[in-house]
């Protein structure tokens, strides 16, 4: 018996919403309700291992009781009630079940829906891995972008994927209600809907289907040979639903060497959360995302200034800054993206800047 209790009680530890039926079969000289005393050692466990919160309780009134005659640590939890005669027929017992069986339902998928993005908001979100040495790529990347194109030679085109200095932000979804949509959804969204690559510094650009899942890419330049070059891509991933953008263009030739493009970088950052956010709740992500943008490559490049002394270099490689939360509204954005701005500032020994000087530089 107590190896039983135990697996029950290890059942209730694990569940994600515990549902109790406390019509009283009895009650106390008094007068008072009395559940079932085997429900109540399951609900008393239940409160303390999961919470009220995700805890139902079901009455049948048919029994002469309300939920107000319930004992008082289970009466506030607005039990679900049915009413059902014990000598009910075939009939009446049928549409009392397709009314009970609706309403749990109902509130089942209130309950699991909560208990779902509780648990991706304390869950690390992963994505697809990065290169080990390069967390701004993605460990598959070569040295050229494959995709299918109906013009190219084979169906296939390639553009060179050189490896330099670059933004970049990942945008990760905990789950999906509904599953990872299909690199068909992707493909065939309209373009105002389009998580798109950043055009600066770019003349055209081409998009295909491909291993990792659907890609965009700007045509950012050529190489010694010829070859066209993209430093700036937008990839769908299939595995996690996550949107990774690259951004080479954000480092350009300056006055004084190679210098960072800080409004469209972080522009870039701003425009691929607006989009990637819109898409995710068009196919149904959690609203729990993790959110990770940085620069890499950094060492020796100048922050933009007219005059020499006003543009040091950075004084290292790389700076990420990562959240994973429930709210992006507006204000979360902008103080995510105040925190990877003071990131970059800090690349450079300057002061942090306030979520007023972030909105600033967006507007510009």
């Amino acid at each position: 018996m107590a190896e039983i209790t135990r697996t029950i009680l290890e059942k209730i530890s694990r569940s994600a919403v515990f549902v109790a039926d406390v019509t009283p079969i009895a009650k106390t000289d008094g007068g008072k309700a009395l559940p079932n005393p085997n429900v109540m050692i399951e609900l008393g466990w239940a409160m303390s291992e999961l919470g009220t919160e995700r805890i139902i309780v079901v009455l049948n009134e048919a029994s002469g009781w309300k939920p107000d005659d319930l004992p008082f640590d289970i009466r506030h939890r607005r039990a679900m009630t049915y009413n059902l005669e014990e000598t009910a027929d075939a009939k009446t017992k049928q549409a009392a079940r397709k009314t009970l069986t609706r309403n749990l339902a109902d509130a089942l998928r209130a309950n699991l829906g909560e208990y779902i993005e509780n648990k991706d908001a304390i869950e690390p979100v992963a994505g697809v891995a990065a290169k080990p040495d390069n967390p701004s790529i993605w460990a598959t990347a070569g040295e050229t972008l494959e995709h299918n194109d109906s013009m190219g030679r084979g169906h296939k085109t390639s553009v060179i994927l050189p490896d330099c200095p670059r933004g970049y932000i990942r945008i990760i979804p905990a789950s999906w209600r509904n599953g990872v949509p299909s690199v068909h959804d992707i493909k065939n969204v309209g373009d105002d809907q389009i998580v798109w690559p950043p055009s600066d510094g770019a003349s055209a650009g081409n998009y295909g289907v491909c291993e990792e899942g659907f890609v965009h890419y700007m045509h950012t330049g050529t190489d010694d040979q010829g070859g066209i070059e993209t430093r700036n891509v937008s990839m769908f991933f299939d595995e996690t639903g996550e949107f990774w953008i690259l951004h080479g263009t954000a480092i350009r030739e300056g006055r004084h060497g190679a210098a960072l493009g800080v409004h469209a970088l972080v522009g870039g950052w701003a425009r691929a959360m607006h989009k990637g956010f819109a898409m995710l709740d068009r196919y149904g992500a959690s609203p729990v995302r993790k959110v990770e943008a940085g620069l890499t490559g950094m060492r020796g490049v100048r922050w933009p200034g007219q005059w020499q002394t006003e543009s040091p270099p950075a004084r290292k490689d790389h700076c990420v800054a990562v959240r994973q939360n429930r709210d992006w509204s507006e204000e979360a954005r902008l103080g995510f993206l105040t925190d990877a701005y003071n990131k970059v500032r800090d690349l450079y020994g300057f002061p942090r800047a306030a979520p007023e000087d972030t909105r600033k530089l967006l507007s510009n």
